[in-house]
C-alpha cells in the first residue's frame, strides 16, 4: 500500500551572485554565498525534522542555471564553484533532483559523489511553448513520485513537442532518479 510521504522543494537564486555585474552577455549564473549557507541550513532542518517524525522524503532542489552549456556562443551555464557547492550539499542532505534550465534544451545526468555514492540527478528542461515548433526539442518533464512500504521511487519522464503529430509525445523510458 501507498504510504504518506513528502515532497520538499528547495530554491535557490542563481543570478543573485553575479553582484554588481552591468555585462553579462550570454547570462551565466553563480551563487551568493549567503544564499549557500541558506539552503544548507533549510536542509539541515529538513534532515532534523525527518529524523523527528520518520517521514520519507524526497528533496529536490530549483535552480534556474544549468550545469553545463551546449556551446560557446549560447547560454552560459553556472559557474563551476556554483555547481561543486550544489553537489556537495545535495550529497550531503540527501537530495535526489537538482531541477534546471536557462539553456533551453533537454539534459538528464546523474552526479555520483565518490565518498559516500549518493547519487543526485540534474534534470534540465527545455522550453515548453515558448515559439512555434523549432528543430531542438522543445518540451517538460512529468515526474511521479510514490512511496511502496517505506521505498522512495521518483521517475522522470521527458515529453517532447513532435510538430508531425501536433503535440507532445513521450519518451519511450522514463529516468529513474530513486
Amino acid at each position: 500500500p501507498n504510504q504518506t510521504m513528502a515532497l520538499e522543494l528547495f530554491g535557490i537564486d542563481s543570478n543573485r551572485g553575479m553582484g554588481a555585474n552591468r555585462t553579462n552577455l550570454r547570462a551565466g549564473g553563480r551563487l551568493w554565498p549567503a544564499d549557500v549557507a541558506d539552503l544548507q541550513q533549510k536542509l539541515h532542518a529538513s534532515r532534523q525534522q525527518q529524523q523527528k517524525d520518520k517521514k520519507p522524503r524526497l528533496r529536490a532542489i530549483v535552480c534556474h542555471h544549468a550545469f553545463t552549456s551546449t556551446g560557446l556562443l549560447n547560454a552560459q551555464p553556472l559557474a563551476p564553484q556554483s555547481v561543486t557547492d550544489l553537489l556537495q550539499l545535495a550529497h550531503q542532505f540527501d537530495v535526489a533532483v537538482i531541477l534546471t534550465g536557462h539553456t533551453h534544451d533537454f539534459e538528464e545526468r546523474d552526479y555520483v559523489d565518490p565518498k559516500s555514492g549518493h547519487r543526485t540527478w540534474e534534470l534540465r528542461s527545455a522550453s515548453t511553448v515558448q515559439m512555434d515548433p523549432q528543430p531542438d526539442p522543445q518540451g517538460f518533464w512529468v515526474h511521479v513520485l510514490e512511496c511502496n512500504a517505506g521505498r522512495l521511487t521518483w521517475l522522470a519522464y521527458r515529453y517532447q513537442l513532435n510538430a508531425q503529430k501536433s503535440g507532445f509525445v513521450q519518451r519511450q523510458y522514463p529516468v529513474t532518479v530513486r
